[in-house]
């Protein structure tokens, strides 16, 4: 039953076969990839463009350090400085400068 599991977040949910997958409180990852990613401080980019800059990966989380790497299509990959916790995809993701807001996208993985 769910209730032995303990403390679990959401992975990954697979809305073509109903599914949910679970994880402890305590999985970390250190690369996260983005999708529908907007841009504030500048245009779309037309090539690979790799940045470093501070992540936010939940609303009250303090900004980790980063490589971003933009893609044409509208997609970024996250590969943070350090592993983070309880990363769950469909949360959003914000990239900062500094105090800038330079862009924000939905977290897949």
């Amino acid at each position: 039953t769910l209730s032995n599991l303990g403390s679990c977040k959401a992975r990954r949910i697979d809305a073509d076969t109903n599914t949910v997958i679970l994880s402890r409180e305590g999985h970390f990852t250190d690369s996260v990839k983005l999708s529908d990613v907007v841009f504030s401080a500048f245009s779309e980019v037309g090539e690979r463009v790799e940045i470093r800059a501070s992540v936010k990966l939940r609303y009250l989380a303090q900004a980790v350090p980063a490589t971003v790497i933009f893609y044409p299509d509208n997609t970024a990959e996250l590969l943070l400085d350090e592993p983070a916790k309880a990363v769950t995809p469909g949360q959003s993701a914000v990239i900062y400068d500094g105090d800038v807001l330079l862009a924000g996208g939905f977290i897949e993985r």
